[in-house]
């Protein structure tokens, strides 16, 4: 079944970080949004699209999603993520310039059809706090049983000003508000 959604677009350099999400004023993807030749995972009303450049476009309407589990995403407590952020102040010192991939997160999904592990890249500049992860995976439970829809999100993001960095604190208060509607 293909729905039109929205695809990337210049929006997606707009995209806001909030916890596993990058959020636009259009759109909402799981994990980073697409690149040139990296898929990105783009959530919807309708449902959840894969989308990309160098990917077929695969749609999943939410009422056939029984399973949308993430797993893998790099998830980090507070000292970890300063040492990490410390590591890479040296890392950069040492080497001059350093570019490194975002690290990977599978996308578990199983649908009245069978199940599928999507890969998409993280978001997160370091990692994400456990609170950050378990947070945004309660969001996807009630996207996918129907209770919430991706579009707070976007509603959200149109109300707020141009790009602007959320602290983890600020993204985990978002997030708690978010899921508890």
């Amino acid at each position: 079944m293909e729905i039109p959604m929205a695809g990337p677009t210049g929006l997606t350099k707009n995209a806001l970080q909030v916890g596993l999400f990058s959020v636009t004023p259009a759109q909402v993807y799981l994990g980073a949004p697409p690149g040139e030749t990296a898929p990105g995972l783009e959530l919807s009303p309708q449902g959840l699209q894969r989308v990309g450049s160098q990917t077929n476009t695969t749609f999943w309407p939410w009422e056939n999603i029984r399973v949308l589990h993430v797993v893998g995403a790099p998830v980090k407590s507070g000292p970890a993520r300063g040492l990490a952020v410390a590591g890479i102040a040296v890392s950069l010192a040492l080497t001059w310039w350093s570019v490194s991939a975002p690290d990977p997160m599978t996308v578990v999904l199983e649908t009245d059809e069978g199940s599928s592990e999507l890969t998409v890249d993280s978001n997160a500049a370091i990692a994400y706090t456990p609170r950050q992860a378990e947070l945004s995976q309660a969001l996807l439970n009630h996207f996918a049983d129907g209770s919430l829809s991706p579009s707070l999100m976007t509603k959200w993001r149109e109300n707020t000003p141009e790009p602007r960095r959320l602290s983890a604190r600020s993204q985990e208060k978002l997030l708690f508000r978010w899921a508890q509607n």
